[in-house]
């Protein structure tokens, strides 16, 4: 009894394509995993690129008012960082890497704020 090789063909190609289909799909959750993951909330609140300094600070529960804050300008950009007992927030705004939020102290982390 031989096989049909026209059935063998269809059987391949449709395993193919649920292969392909499969890579896809799960390429797609790998990267809303990524993406999910560059901005996790802070205090139930997510952060973005449109923020500024003091609407970022108020999330992590700092008021803007009495942390002490230093600037340092780059080629192209600057970096702030401020501090409030032991929580370090920095914020970075580039033209090149867009922002950038980092935390040390009781609230850790890194966060990529530019948008896709």
């Amino acid at each position: 009894m031989s096989a049909n090789p026209v059935r063998s063909i269809t059987l391949l190609l449709a395993a193919a394509i649920i292969a392909l289909v499969c890579v896809g799909f799960g390429c797609s959750l790998a990267k809303r995993a990524t993406d999910a993951g560059s901005n996790p909330p802070v205090n139930g609140r997510r952060m973005n690129d449109k923020m500024s300094d003091r609407q970022i600070l108020e999330i992590f529960g700092i008021d803007p008012a009495s942390a002490t804050s230093t600037v340092a300008r780059g080629p192209d950009g600057y970096s702030t960082h401020y501090t409030a007992g032991p929580q370090k927030i920095g914020i970075t705004r580039s033209v090149v890497t867009g922002v950038v939020v980092w935390a040390d102290g009781p609230i850790q982390g890194n966060w990529d704020l530019t948008p896709d």
